[in-house]
């Protein structure tokens, strides 16, 4: 549970000089670390309750050549449960998706019902480390499942902007099995056009990312 909310705070661009690093809090207690970069997105928590969510979960995002000889994107995703592999063309659609071990794979792992117009998990969290203010709604696929996120709701005092975030799985399973989490509520805060915090809200448990 707790790893996939931090997963869920898991677009091609200039390499940025260095990551972005935040710590993940459960409460008051840092239970880890996040790292974003364009063409990476890594948490590792390490001081989990009992360390029952202890662990890296890393996800890249880089340029390779399908079959076909066509350049697309590359999403690798791994933990300790399953390593994913999504090919996106330019214009937003899948190419493939690879999952293993194959029990992990889901109905919106089938190239039949292979979604259109989205974007990788690397590239949406990056791009509200960077947006500056609250970001723009997105539409995101892991390989898994589909979700879409807006913002409903943004406050404004002085040079902090905070954007109440609505997410939603709207295709394949909801997060963290057996619970089936389909809908998650988060608060991105920005202070003089730095993403300071995200605040995650889900099954009773709020997780906090919070700058260095």
């Amino acid at each position: 549970m707790l790893r996939t909310l931090a997963a869920l705070c898991l677009t091609l661009a200039a390499l940025p000089a260095r990551a972005e690093t935040f710590d993940v809090l459960l409460g008051d207690r840092l239970i880890g670390t996040m790292e974003s970069r364009a063409d990476l997105l890594r948490t590792v928590l390490d001081n989990t309750p009992f360390g029952i969510a202890d662990g890296e979960t890393v996800a890249t995002l880089g340029r390779v050549q399908a079959d076909d000889g066509a350049v697309v994107s590359q999403y690798y995703f791994r933990n300790d449960e399953r390593t994913v592999s999504v090919l996106f063309a330019d214009d937003g659609s899948v190419r493939q998706t690879e999952i293993l071990p194959q029990s992990e794979a889901t109905e919106m792992s089938d190239p039949a019902r292979y979604p259109a117009d989205v974007r990788d998990p690397v590239g949406v969290v990056h791009g509200m480390v960077t947006a500056g203010g609250c970001p723009a709604p997105f539409r995101q696929y892991d390989g898994r499942r589909v979700a879409e996120g807006r913002i409903v709701a943004e406050r404004r005092d002085g040079d902090t902007v905070a954007c109440d975030l609505d997410y939603r799985v709207v295709a394949g399973p909801g997060h963290a099995s057996p619970l089936g989490l389909r809908q998650i509520a988060a608060t991105l805060t920005y202070q003089g056009g730095a993403l300071s915090s995200i605040a995650i809200r889900a099954a009773g448990f709020t997780l906090t990312i919070r700058r260095q």
